[in-house]
């Protein structure tokens, strides 16, 4: 997927299911979505206990541990 003409570069991600935090909600990793104003990109999730759909941060998103 494209967003801004660059290739999001870690694949890899996409269909994982991660927790907020080691104590927080699992998400489950869907595409990812656009680059944000300081470059980095933005993925969107699903929260399955909100129902929600978000964008959060592939930073933040690598450091949080796979849901298990």
């Amino acid at each position: 997927m494209k967003a801004a003409n660059k290739e999001f570069e870690h694949p890899e991600v996409i269909g994982q299911s991660r927790s907020f935090g080691s104590n927080g909600p699992v998400y489950h990793i869907l595409e990812p979505s656009r680059i944000n104003a300081d470059g980095g990109w933005l993925l969107k999730v699903e929260v399955p206990v909100s129902c929600e759909v978000i964008e959060y941060p592939y930073a933040q998103l690598v450091a949080d541990p796979l849901a298990v």
